[in-house]
Protein backbone atom coordinates (compact mmCIF):
# COMPACT_ATOMS: atom_id res chain seq x y z
CA UNK A 1 0.00 0.00 0.00
CA UNK A 2 0.89 3.68 -0.50
CA UNK A 3 1.11 5.65 2.00
CA UNK A 4 0.99 9.41 1.16
CA UNK A 5 1.46 10.26 4.97
CA UNK A 6 4.72 11.22 6.34
CA UNK A 7 6.05 8.72 9.33
CA UNK A 8 8.39 9.06 12.00
CA UNK A 9 10.04 6.74 14.27
CA UNK A 10 11.65 6.73 17.75
CA UNK A 11 14.54 5.42 18.70
CA UNK A 12 15.22 2.73 21.06
CA UNK A 13 18.37 2.59 23.67
CA UNK A 14 19.04 0.05 26.48
CA UNK A 15 20.85 1.66 29.48
CA UNK A 16 22.03 -0.81 32.17
CA UNK A 17 20.19 -3.39 30.25
CA UNK A 18 16.99 -2.63 31.82
CA UNK A 19 15.43 0.79 31.37
CA UNK A 20 14.22 2.32 28.20
CA UNK A 21 15.51 5.90 26.89
CA UNK A 22 13.56 6.97 23.93
CA UNK A 23 14.41 9.60 21.56
CA UNK A 24 12.26 12.51 19.65
CA UNK A 25 10.20 11.50 17.07
CA UNK A 26 12.17 11.47 13.59
CA UNK A 27 11.49 11.24 9.90
CA UNK A 28 13.00 7.52 9.27
CA UNK A 29 15.33 10.04 6.68
CA UNK A 30 16.87 11.31 9.63
CA UNK A 31 18.83 8.27 9.65
CA UNK A 32 20.00 7.76 6.24
CA UNK A 33 23.40 8.44 7.51
CA UNK A 34 23.60 5.85 10.33
CA UNK A 35 25.61 2.44 8.71
CA UNK A 36 23.08 0.60 9.89
CA UNK A 37 19.79 0.48 11.70
CA UNK A 38 16.82 -2.06 12.67
CA UNK A 39 13.32 -0.65 12.22
CA UNK A 40 10.61 -2.31 14.38
CA UNK A 41 6.69 -1.90 14.12
CA UNK A 42 3.54 -4.21 14.30
CA UNK A 43 2.07 -6.01 11.46
CA UNK A 44 0.39 -3.36 8.89
CA UNK A 45 2.62 -0.98 10.32
CA UNK A 46 3.91 0.51 7.02
CA UNK A 47 7.61 -1.13 7.31
CA UNK A 48 7.94 -2.63 4.01
CA UNK A 49 6.57 0.52 2.58
CA UNK A 50 8.83 2.96 4.35
CA UNK A 51 12.07 0.60 3.42
CA UNK A 52 10.70 0.56 -0.62
CA UNK A 53 10.70 4.70 -0.27
CA UNK A 54 13.96 5.00 1.87
CA UNK A 55 15.45 2.62 -0.70
CA UNK A 56 14.16 4.75 -3.78
CA UNK A 57 15.48 7.60 -2.49
CA UNK A 58 18.96 6.76 -2.18
CA UNK A 59 18.55 5.33 -5.93
CA UNK A 60 21.34 3.07 -7.35
CA UNK A 61 22.92 3.69 -4.16
CA UNK A 62 20.67 1.34 -2.04
CA UNK A 63 18.92 -2.01 -2.65
CA UNK A 64 15.86 -3.67 -1.47
CA UNK A 65 15.46 -7.31 -0.59
CA UNK A 66 13.30 -9.93 1.51
CA UNK A 67 15.34 -11.20 4.47
CA UNK A 68 14.32 -14.80 3.10
CA UNK A 69 15.58 -14.02 -0.19
CA UNK A 70 18.80 -12.33 0.68
CA UNK A 71 19.71 -15.56 2.54
CA UNK A 72 18.25 -18.03 0.03
CA UNK A 73 20.09 -16.96 -3.14
CA UNK A 74 23.49 -16.53 -4.09
CA UNK A 75 25.48 -14.06 -4.07
CA UNK A 76 27.05 -14.03 -8.09
CA UNK A 77 23.75 -14.08 -8.89
CA UNK A 78 23.14 -10.76 -7.26
CA UNK A 79 25.79 -8.08 -8.24
CA UNK A 80 23.81 -5.21 -7.25
CA UNK A 81 23.86 -6.41 -3.32
CA UNK A 82 27.71 -5.61 -3.53
CA UNK A 83 28.74 -1.59 -2.20
CA UNK A 84 25.20 -0.89 -1.73
CA UNK A 85 23.06 0.13 1.59
CA UNK A 86 20.83 -2.85 1.71
CA UNK A 87 17.16 -2.72 2.77
CA UNK A 88 16.36 -6.71 4.50
CA UNK A 89 12.65 -6.59 4.79
CA UNK A 90 11.18 -9.50 7.03
CA UNK A 91 13.46 -10.73 9.66
CA UNK A 92 10.05 -11.73 11.55
CA UNK A 93 8.98 -13.89 8.68
CA UNK A 94 11.92 -15.78 9.01
CA UNK A 95 12.25 -16.92 12.82
CA UNK A 96 11.00 -20.66 13.10
CA UNK A 97 10.50 -20.70 17.40
CA UNK A 98 11.90 -20.23 20.16
CA UNK A 99 14.47 -22.80 19.67
CA UNK A 100 15.88 -21.75 16.54
CA UNK A 101 14.62 -18.21 16.58
CA UNK A 102 18.75 -16.74 16.51
CA UNK A 103 19.33 -18.95 13.24
CA UNK A 104 17.53 -16.64 10.44
CA UNK A 105 19.84 -13.36 11.96
CA UNK A 106 22.70 -15.89 12.19
CA UNK A 107 22.48 -16.15 8.45
CA UNK A 108 22.15 -12.58 7.36
CA UNK A 109 24.87 -11.67 9.12
CA UNK A 110 27.04 -14.57 7.76
CA UNK A 111 25.97 -13.10 4.22
CA UNK A 112 27.11 -9.18 5.38
CA UNK A 113 30.16 -11.07 6.58
CA UNK A 114 30.51 -11.86 2.56
CA UNK A 115 29.88 -8.90 1.17
CA UNK A 116 32.20 -7.42 3.47
CA UNK A 117 30.27 -5.54 6.14
CA UNK A 118 27.88 -3.25 3.66
CA UNK A 119 25.86 -0.70 5.32
CA UNK A 120 22.31 -2.19 5.95
CA UNK A 121 19.06 -1.90 7.26
CA UNK A 122 16.81 -4.67 8.82
CA UNK A 123 12.77 -4.49 9.61
CA UNK A 124 11.37 -6.82 11.63
CA UNK A 125 7.80 -6.58 14.03
CA UNK A 126 8.28 -5.10 17.29
CA UNK A 127 6.99 -8.53 18.88
CA UNK A 128 9.72 -10.65 17.28
CA UNK A 129 12.40 -9.14 17.93
CA UNK A 130 15.11 -10.52 20.66
CA UNK A 131 16.29 -6.97 22.14
CA UNK A 132 19.64 -7.71 23.46
CA UNK A 133 20.47 -10.46 22.05
CA UNK A 134 19.84 -9.52 18.78
CA UNK A 135 21.42 -6.33 19.47
CA UNK A 136 24.82 -8.05 20.61
CA UNK A 137 24.86 -9.97 17.50
CA UNK A 138 24.53 -7.69 14.56
CA UNK A 139 27.18 -5.62 16.68
CA UNK A 140 29.97 -7.92 15.49
CA UNK A 141 29.09 -7.52 12.06
CA UNK A 142 29.56 -3.46 12.20
CA UNK A 143 32.54 -1.55 12.39
CA UNK A 144 31.55 0.74 15.57
CA UNK A 145 29.69 -2.31 17.15
CA UNK A 146 26.41 0.05 17.34
CA UNK A 147 23.35 -0.95 16.18
CA UNK A 148 20.61 1.86 16.21
CA UNK A 149 17.11 0.32 16.60
CA UNK A 150 14.47 2.16 15.72
CA UNK A 151 10.26 1.86 16.72
CA UNK A 152 7.78 2.84 13.83
CA UNK A 153 5.55 5.33 15.23
CA UNK A 154 1.83 4.57 14.78
CA UNK A 155 0.01 7.17 13.23
CA UNK A 156 -0.34 10.39 14.48
CA UNK A 157 -4.10 11.73 14.47
CA UNK A 158 -3.04 14.23 11.91
CA UNK A 159 -1.37 11.16 9.68
CA UNK A 160 -4.33 9.10 10.43
CA UNK A 161 -6.79 11.63 9.17
CA UNK A 162 -4.73 12.19 6.18
CA UNK A 163 -4.21 9.17 4.93
CA UNK A 164 -8.17 8.81 5.62
CA UNK A 165 -9.25 11.40 3.68
CA UNK A 166 -7.01 10.34 0.94
CA UNK A 167 -8.88 6.74 1.23
CA UNK A 168 -12.28 8.00 1.29
CA UNK A 169 -11.94 11.94 0.72
CA UNK A 170 -12.45 15.12 2.86
CA UNK A 171 -16.47 15.04 3.36
CA UNK A 172 -16.94 11.58 4.88
CA UNK A 173 -13.55 11.31 7.05
CA UNK A 174 -15.35 12.91 9.97
CA UNK A 175 -18.02 10.99 10.43
CA UNK A 176 -16.21 7.62 9.34
CA UNK A 177 -13.25 8.42 12.23
CA UNK A 178 -16.28 9.06 15.04
CA UNK A 179 -17.78 6.02 14.62
CA UNK A 180 -14.88 4.25 14.46
CA UNK A 181 -13.95 5.40 17.72
CA UNK A 182 -17.93 4.31 18.94
CA UNK A 183 -17.94 1.47 18.14
CA UNK A 184 -14.45 0.52 19.97
CA UNK A 185 -12.68 0.56 16.23
CA UNK A 186 -10.07 3.32 17.30
CA UNK A 187 -7.07 1.25 17.48
CA UNK A 188 -7.33 -0.03 13.88
CA UNK A 189 -6.68 4.02 12.80
CA UNK A 190 -3.25 3.80 14.09
CA UNK A 191 -2.42 1.33 11.88
CA UNK A 192 -2.15 1.87 8.02
CA UNK A 193 -3.17 -1.15 6.94
CA UNK A 194 -5.67 -1.78 9.61
CA UNK A 195 -6.83 1.23 8.53
CA UNK A 196 -7.12 0.33 4.58
CA UNK A 197 -9.09 -2.65 5.71
CA UNK A 198 -11.51 -1.30 7.94
CA UNK A 199 -12.67 1.84 4.72
CA UNK A 200 -12.48 -1.96 2.57
CA UNK A 201 -14.56 -3.07 4.89
CA UNK A 202 -17.30 -0.58 5.42
CA UNK A 203 -16.42 2.79 3.04
CA UNK A 204 -18.34 2.21 0.71
CA UNK A 205 -22.21 1.64 1.92
CA UNK A 206 -21.12 -1.78 3.91
CA UNK A 207 -22.29 -1.92 7.62
CA UNK A 208 -20.42 -1.29 10.10
CA UNK A 209 -18.48 -4.40 11.41
CA UNK A 210 -18.42 -4.45 15.85
CA UNK A 211 -15.75 -6.30 16.02
CA UNK A 212 -11.75 -6.73 14.62
CA UNK A 213 -13.11 -10.25 13.19
CA UNK A 214 -15.96 -8.96 11.23
CA UNK A 215 -13.51 -6.27 9.82
CA UNK A 216 -11.49 -8.48 8.06
CA UNK A 217 -14.25 -10.61 6.72
CA UNK A 218 -16.29 -7.47 5.36
CA UNK A 219 -12.77 -6.19 3.90
CA UNK A 220 -11.89 -9.23 2.49
CA UNK A 221 -15.41 -9.91 0.76
CA UNK A 222 -14.79 -6.96 -0.93
CA UNK A 223 -11.55 -7.92 -1.75
CA UNK A 224 -12.89 -11.16 -3.42
CA UNK A 225 -15.23 -9.05 -5.33
CA UNK A 226 -14.90 -8.41 -8.99
CA UNK A 227 -15.43 -4.96 -9.31
CA UNK A 228 -14.67 -4.68 -13.15
CA UNK A 229 -17.79 -4.69 -14.94
CA UNK A 230 -16.69 -5.90 -17.96
CA UNK A 231 -14.15 -8.90 -16.62
CA UNK A 232 -17.76 -10.02 -14.79
CA UNK A 233 -19.16 -10.40 -17.83
CA UNK A 234 -15.93 -12.27 -19.79
CA UNK A 235 -15.63 -14.72 -17.15
CA UNK A 236 -17.55 -17.04 -15.20
CA UNK A 237 -18.07 -15.92 -11.85
CA UNK A 238 -16.56 -17.98 -8.42
CA UNK A 239 -19.20 -17.35 -5.29
CA UNK A 240 -17.17 -15.48 -2.47
CA UNK A 241 -17.34 -17.89 -0.30
CA UNK A 242 -15.78 -20.25 -2.50
CA UNK A 243 -13.07 -17.55 -3.40
CA UNK A 244 -12.04 -16.86 0.17
CA UNK A 245 -11.67 -20.48 1.53
CA UNK A 246 -9.33 -21.13 -1.96
CA UNK A 247 -7.62 -18.29 -1.04
CA UNK A 248 -7.33 -19.51 2.76
CA UNK A 249 -5.82 -23.07 1.52
CA UNK A 250 -3.52 -21.04 -1.00
CA UNK A 251 -2.85 -18.75 1.85
CA UNK A 252 -2.65 -21.66 4.60
CA UNK A 253 0.10 -23.80 2.75
CA UNK A 254 2.51 -20.48 2.11
CA UNK A 255 2.47 -19.87 5.78
CA UNK A 256 2.77 -23.16 6.97
CA UNK A 257 5.72 -24.20 4.45
CA UNK A 258 7.39 -20.70 3.97
CA UNK A 259 6.67 -19.67 1.25
CA UNK A 260 6.38 -16.33 -0.29
CA UNK A 261 4.05 -17.05 -3.48
CA UNK A 262 2.83 -18.50 -6.28
CA UNK A 263 4.23 -18.73 -9.91
CA UNK A 264 1.78 -19.90 -12.60
CA UNK A 265 5.07 -20.64 -14.64
CA UNK A 266 5.30 -24.39 -15.00
CA UNK A 267 8.65 -26.13 -13.17
CA UNK A 268 9.07 -29.41 -12.78
CA UNK A 269 9.84 -31.15 -8.78
CA UNK A 270 6.63 -30.68 -6.47
CA UNK A 271 6.94 -28.01 -3.09
CA UNK A 272 10.42 -26.19 -5.14
CA UNK A 273 10.21 -22.54 -5.49
CA UNK A 274 11.61 -20.43 -7.74
CA UNK A 275 14.54 -17.65 -7.71
CA UNK A 276 12.43 -15.09 -5.89
CA UNK A 277 10.61 -17.86 -3.44
CA UNK A 278 7.14 -18.70 -5.61
CA UNK A 279 6.07 -22.15 -5.80
CA UNK A 280 4.45 -23.42 -8.68
CA UNK A 281 0.34 -23.53 -8.53
CA UNK A 282 0.99 -26.17 -11.00
CA UNK A 283 2.56 -28.39 -7.73
CA UNK A 284 -0.27 -27.58 -5.47
CA UNK A 285 -2.82 -30.29 -4.79
CA UNK A 286 -6.03 -28.64 -5.21
CA UNK A 287 -7.99 -31.10 -3.26
CA UNK A 288 -11.39 -32.94 -3.96
CA UNK A 289 -13.50 -29.61 -3.93
CA UNK A 290 -11.09 -27.28 -5.72
CA UNK A 291 -9.86 -27.00 -9.14
CA UNK A 292 -7.00 -25.17 -10.73
CA UNK A 293 -9.62 -22.94 -11.97
CA UNK A 294 -10.39 -21.95 -8.64
CA UNK A 295 -6.91 -21.20 -7.55
CA UNK A 296 -6.57 -18.88 -10.78
CA UNK A 297 -9.65 -17.00 -9.75
CA UNK A 298 -8.45 -16.29 -6.29
CA UNK A 299 -5.27 -15.50 -7.01
CA UNK A 300 -6.89 -13.14 -10.12
CA UNK A 301 -8.50 -11.03 -6.85
CA UNK A 302 -7.32 -8.08 -4.57
CA UNK A 303 -6.53 -10.57 -2.00
CA UNK A 304 -3.03 -11.16 -3.57
CA UNK A 305 -0.95 -8.99 -5.58
CA UNK A 306 1.46 -9.56 -8.71
CA UNK A 307 5.02 -10.20 -8.31
CA UNK A 308 6.68 -10.43 -11.25
CA UNK A 309 5.61 -11.49 -14.28
CA UNK A 310 3.50 -14.08 -13.89
CA UNK A 311 3.99 -14.46 -10.14
CA UNK A 312 1.38 -14.27 -7.52
CA UNK A 313 2.04 -12.94 -3.46
CA UNK A 314 -0.94 -12.10 -0.47
CA UNK A 315 -1.61 -8.28 -0.64
CA UNK A 316 -0.54 -8.12 3.15
CA UNK A 317 0.53 -10.63 5.83
CA UNK A 318 -2.52 -9.84 7.96
CA UNK A 319 -4.77 -10.41 5.10
CA UNK A 320 -2.97 -14.09 4.50
CA UNK A 321 -2.85 -14.66 8.32
CA UNK A 322 -6.70 -13.91 8.22
CA UNK A 323 -7.78 -16.70 5.78
CA UNK A 324 -5.67 -18.88 6.56
CA UNK A 325 -6.86 -19.12 10.43
CA UNK A 326 -10.35 -19.14 8.60
CA UNK A 327 -9.57 -22.11 6.37
CA UNK A 328 -8.40 -24.35 8.89
CA UNK A 329 -10.95 -23.52 11.52
CA UNK A 330 -13.60 -24.63 8.81
CA UNK A 331 -11.47 -27.66 8.48
CA UNK A 332 -11.60 -28.43 12.45
CA UNK A 333 -14.70 -27.86 12.09
CA UNK A 334 -15.24 -31.06 9.48
CA UNK A 335 -12.37 -33.41 10.05
CA UNK A 336 -9.39 -32.37 10.69
CA UNK A 337 -7.60 -32.67 14.04
CA UNK A 338 -7.25 -29.26 15.93
CA UNK A 339 -4.49 -30.88 18.24
CA UNK A 340 -2.50 -31.83 14.58
CA UNK A 341 -3.28 -27.88 13.41
CA UNK A 342 -1.56 -26.67 16.58
CA UNK A 343 1.29 -29.16 16.56
CA UNK A 344 2.56 -27.98 13.25
CA UNK A 345 2.60 -24.40 14.73
CA UNK A 346 4.16 -24.78 17.95
CA UNK A 347 8.18 -25.38 18.68
CA UNK A 348 8.84 -29.05 19.77
CA UNK A 349 11.12 -27.45 22.52
CA UNK A 350 8.54 -25.40 24.95
CA UNK A 351 5.10 -25.85 23.04
CA UNK A 352 5.06 -22.16 21.73
CA UNK A 353 4.02 -21.12 19.26
CA UNK A 354 6.57 -20.07 16.83
CA UNK A 355 7.20 -16.61 16.07
CA UNK A 356 6.38 -16.79 12.57
CA UNK A 357 3.04 -18.17 13.05
CA UNK A 358 1.59 -16.04 15.70
CA UNK A 359 -0.51 -14.22 13.47
CA UNK A 360 -1.91 -17.35 11.62
CA UNK A 361 -2.82 -18.88 15.49
CA UNK A 362 -4.70 -16.23 16.62
CA UNK A 363 -7.01 -15.90 13.82
CA UNK A 364 -7.80 -19.55 13.96
CA UNK A 365 -8.11 -19.17 17.87
CA UNK A 366 -10.94 -16.51 17.43
CA UNK A 367 -13.19 -19.85 15.73
CA UNK A 368 -14.14 -21.85 19.57
CA UNK A 369 -13.79 -25.15 19.89
CA UNK A 370 -10.35 -27.20 20.95
CA UNK A 371 -7.65 -24.76 18.80
CA UNK A 372 -8.89 -21.92 20.30
CA UNK A 373 -8.41 -23.42 24.39
CA UNK A 374 -4.84 -25.45 23.41
CA UNK A 375 -3.72 -21.75 21.43
CA UNK A 376 -4.54 -19.64 24.33
CA UNK A 377 -2.56 -21.91 26.41
CA UNK A 378 0.70 -21.80 24.20
CA UNK A 379 0.76 -18.31 23.30
CA UNK A 380 -2.07 -15.88 25.23
CA UNK A 381 -0.47 -12.91 24.48
CA UNK A 382 -0.34 -13.59 20.48
CA UNK A 383 -4.06 -14.85 20.75
CA UNK A 384 -4.77 -10.89 21.80
CA UNK A 385 -2.03 -8.98 20.02
CA UNK A 386 -2.92 -10.42 16.66
CA UNK A 387 -6.31 -11.74 16.59
CA UNK A 388 -9.38 -10.66 18.03
CA UNK A 389 -10.69 -12.09 21.70
CA UNK A 390 -14.26 -10.33 21.86
CA UNK A 391 -15.84 -13.63 20.92
CA UNK A 392 -14.45 -15.49 23.73
CA UNK A 393 -16.51 -17.25 25.80
CA UNK A 394 -16.46 -16.25 29.80
CA UNK A 395 -14.84 -19.63 30.07
CA UNK A 396 -12.11 -18.82 27.27
CA UNK A 397 -12.01 -15.39 28.96
CA UNK A 398 -11.06 -16.62 32.08
CA UNK A 399 -8.38 -19.26 30.63
CA UNK A 400 -6.75 -16.30 28.85
CA UNK A 401 -6.42 -14.59 31.73
CA UNK A 402 -4.92 -17.12 34.01
CA UNK A 403 -2.43 -18.23 31.20
CA UNK A 404 -1.57 -14.68 30.85
CA UNK A 405 -1.29 -14.78 34.30
CA UNK A 406 1.32 -18.37 34.06
CA UNK A 407 3.41 -16.59 31.35
CA UNK A 408 4.15 -13.35 33.33
CA UNK A 409 5.99 -15.91 36.34
CA UNK A 410 8.27 -16.71 33.08
CA UNK A 411 9.20 -13.26 31.96
CA UNK A 412 8.41 -10.38 30.75
CA UNK A 413 4.77 -10.75 29.72
CA UNK A 414 4.97 -9.44 26.28
CA UNK A 415 7.92 -11.68 25.28
CA UNK A 416 10.59 -10.48 22.99
CA UNK A 417 9.16 -6.43 23.01
CA UNK A 418 9.83 -6.10 26.54
CA UNK A 419 13.19 -7.34 26.29
CA UNK A 420 14.41 -4.16 24.76
CA UNK A 421 13.45 -2.96 28.06
CA UNK A 422 10.12 -1.64 27.78
CA UNK A 423 8.92 -3.82 31.03
CA UNK A 424 7.29 -1.37 32.76
CA UNK A 425 5.48 0.11 30.30
CA UNK A 426 2.54 -1.00 27.68
CA UNK A 427 1.66 0.66 24.63
CA UNK A 428 -1.89 1.90 24.11
CA UNK A 429 -3.28 -0.41 21.38
CA UNK A 430 -1.64 -3.03 23.84
CA UNK A 431 -4.81 -2.74 26.06
CA UNK A 432 -7.11 -2.03 23.44
CA UNK A 433 -6.23 -5.73 21.95
CA UNK A 434 -7.34 -7.37 25.31
CA UNK A 435 -10.34 -4.61 26.36
CA UNK A 436 -12.34 -7.53 26.49
CA UNK A 437 -11.39 -9.06 29.32
CA UNK A 438 -12.47 -5.87 31.29
CA UNK A 439 -15.85 -7.01 31.38
CA UNK A 440 -18.69 -7.59 34.37
CA UNK A 441 -18.24 -10.83 33.86
CA UNK A 442 -14.40 -10.94 34.60
CA UNK A 443 -14.79 -9.03 37.78
CA UNK A 444 -14.23 -12.36 40.48
CA UNK A 445 -11.05 -13.48 37.90
CA UNK A 446 -9.51 -10.01 37.78
CA UNK A 447 -9.90 -9.13 41.86
CA UNK A 448 -8.28 -12.94 42.62
CA UNK A 449 -5.29 -12.02 40.53
CA UNK A 450 -5.28 -8.17 41.86
CA UNK A 451 -5.43 -9.60 45.67
CA UNK A 452 -2.96 -11.88 44.87
CA UNK A 453 -0.96 -12.64 47.59
CA UNK A 454 2.14 -13.83 45.69
CA UNK A 455 5.68 -11.87 45.93
CA UNK A 456 8.17 -11.46 43.16
CA UNK A 457 8.39 -9.34 39.87
CA UNK A 458 5.84 -11.52 37.99
CA UNK A 459 3.09 -10.29 40.66
CA UNK A 460 3.86 -7.29 39.09
CA UNK A 461 4.09 -7.51 35.33
CA UNK A 462 0.49 -9.01 35.79
CA UNK A 463 -1.05 -6.34 37.54
CA UNK A 464 0.35 -4.01 35.55
CA UNK A 465 -1.13 -5.87 32.57
CA UNK A 466 -4.54 -6.41 34.19
CA UNK A 467 -4.35 -2.56 35.46
CA UNK A 468 -3.54 -1.59 31.57
CA UNK A 469 -6.17 -3.56 30.03
CA UNK A 470 -8.67 -1.89 32.73
CA UNK A 471 -7.93 1.52 31.44
CA UNK A 472 -9.44 0.48 28.19
CA UNK A 473 -12.74 -0.34 29.39
CA UNK A 474 -15.69 0.18 27.40
CA UNK A 475 -17.96 2.45 29.29
CA UNK A 476 -20.81 -0.01 29.44
CA UNK A 477 -18.43 -1.86 31.91
CA UNK A 478 -17.16 0.29 34.07
CA UNK A 479 -20.11 0.83 36.35
CA UNK A 480 -19.46 -3.15 37.26
CA UNK A 481 -15.76 -2.96 37.02
CA UNK A 482 -16.10 -0.21 40.05
CA UNK A 483 -15.82 -3.74 42.51
CA UNK A 484 -12.30 -3.66 41.77
CA UNK A 485 -11.65 -0.35 43.23
CA UNK A 486 -10.88 -1.65 46.64
CA UNK A 487 -7.92 -3.68 45.27
CA UNK A 488 -6.74 -1.01 43.18
CA UNK A 489 -6.19 1.15 46.22
CA UNK A 490 -4.80 -1.49 48.26
CA UNK A 491 -2.27 -1.63 45.62
CA UNK A 492 -1.61 2.18 45.65
CA UNK A 493 -1.42 1.92 49.35
CA UNK A 494 0.90 -1.18 49.70
CA UNK A 495 4.45 -0.08 50.36
CA UNK A 496 5.47 -3.38 48.66
CA UNK A 497 4.88 -2.53 45.34
CA UNK A 498 7.10 -0.06 42.62
CA UNK A 499 6.03 2.98 41.52
CA UNK A 500 5.16 2.15 37.80
CA UNK A 501 2.74 -0.34 39.14
CA UNK A 502 0.87 2.26 41.36
CA UNK A 503 0.81 4.23 38.25
CA UNK A 504 -1.39 1.44 35.78
CA UNK A 505 -3.57 1.16 39.20
CA UNK A 506 -4.48 4.50 39.36
CA UNK A 507 -5.10 4.91 35.90
CA UNK A 508 -7.28 1.66 36.21
CA UNK A 509 -8.70 3.28 39.39
CA UNK A 510 -9.60 6.75 37.29
CA UNK A 511 -11.16 5.03 34.54
CA UNK A 512 -14.10 2.51 36.47
CA UNK A 513 -14.40 4.64 39.69
CA UNK A 514 -16.83 6.99 39.68
CA UNK A 515 -15.94 10.85 41.16
CA UNK A 516 -19.21 10.79 43.03
CA UNK A 517 -18.96 12.62 46.43
CA UNK A 518 -17.47 8.91 48.29
CA UNK A 519 -15.23 8.67 45.21
CA UNK A 520 -13.69 12.15 45.71
CA UNK A 521 -13.40 11.56 49.30
CA UNK A 522 -11.23 8.89 48.65
CA UNK A 523 -8.94 10.27 45.93
CA UNK A 524 -8.41 13.31 48.29
CA UNK A 525 -6.90 10.64 51.25
CA UNK A 526 -5.00 9.06 48.72
CA UNK A 527 -3.72 12.68 47.68
CA UNK A 528 -3.16 12.99 51.20
CA UNK A 529 -1.22 10.04 51.36
CA UNK A 530 1.17 11.18 48.96
CA UNK A 531 1.75 14.44 50.48
CA UNK A 532 2.74 12.77 53.40
CA UNK A 533 5.56 10.81 51.43
CA UNK A 534 3.27 7.45 53.06
CA UNK A 535 3.24 6.84 49.14
CA UNK A 536 6.36 7.50 47.06
CA UNK A 537 5.58 9.74 44.09
CA UNK A 538 9.11 10.65 43.09
CA UNK A 539 8.38 12.13 39.54
CA UNK A 540 4.84 13.48 41.03
CA UNK A 541 3.28 11.44 38.37
CA UNK A 542 0.46 10.38 41.16
CA UNK A 543 -0.35 13.27 42.48
CA UNK A 544 -0.20 14.57 39.32
CA UNK A 545 -3.37 12.92 37.95
CA UNK A 546 -5.21 12.58 41.11
CA UNK A 547 -5.62 16.64 41.00
CA UNK A 548 -5.91 16.41 37.57
CA UNK A 549 -9.22 13.99 38.20
CA UNK A 550 -10.26 15.79 41.28
CA UNK A 551 -9.67 20.00 39.87
CA UNK A 552 -12.12 21.81 39.97
CA UNK A 553 -15.30 20.12 40.40
CA UNK A 554 -14.49 18.15 43.64
CA UNK A 555 -10.90 20.11 44.50
CA UNK A 556 -10.52 23.47 44.97
CA UNK A 557 -8.17 25.75 46.04
CA UNK A 558 -9.11 25.37 49.63
CA UNK A 559 -6.77 22.43 49.45
CA UNK A 560 -3.90 24.87 50.24
CA UNK A 561 -1.10 22.32 50.54
CA UNK A 562 -1.47 20.60 47.70
CA UNK A 563 -1.55 23.63 45.67
CA UNK A 564 1.03 24.92 47.93
CA UNK A 565 2.91 22.10 46.70
CA UNK A 566 2.18 23.16 42.86
CA UNK A 567 3.34 26.81 43.29
CA UNK A 568 6.80 25.87 44.79
CA UNK A 569 7.39 24.24 41.52
CA UNK A 570 6.00 26.60 39.74
CA UNK A 571 2.79 24.36 38.17
CA UNK A 572 -0.37 24.05 38.83
CA UNK A 573 -2.61 20.94 38.50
Amino acid sequence: MSLPVPRTCTELSSKDGSHLITGEAKPLSAYQSAHAYVLLGDPGAGKTTEFRRECEALGGAAGYVTARNFVVLHLDSHPKWQDRTLFIDGLDEMRAGAADALAPLGKIRNRLEQLGRPRFRISCREADWLGPIDRRSLADVLPDSKIVVLLLDQLSDDASRELLVALIGEGEADDFEEEARRRGLAGMLRNPQALKLLVDAVGHGDAWPESRLETFELACRRMASEHNEERREALPMHPTDKILDTAGRLCALLLLCGFEGYTLAPRGGAGRTDSAGLVPLDDIEPGTKLSRQDFKAALSTNLFSPRGERGFVPSHRQVAEFLAGRYLASLIGKNLSARRVVELMTGSADGRVVTVLRGLSAWLATHPGEARRLLIKADPVGVGLYGDIGGFSLNDKDRLLHSLAEFAAEGPLLGHQRQDGQADDYRDDTGWAFRSLASADMVPSIKNLLNSTAEGAHRDRTTAFVTEVLTHAEESQTESLAALEPALMTILHDPTRPVWVKRHALEALLRIAPIDERGAQALIALLEAIQDVAIPDPDDTLRRAVLKSLYPSALGPEFGGCFAFWEVRGGAP
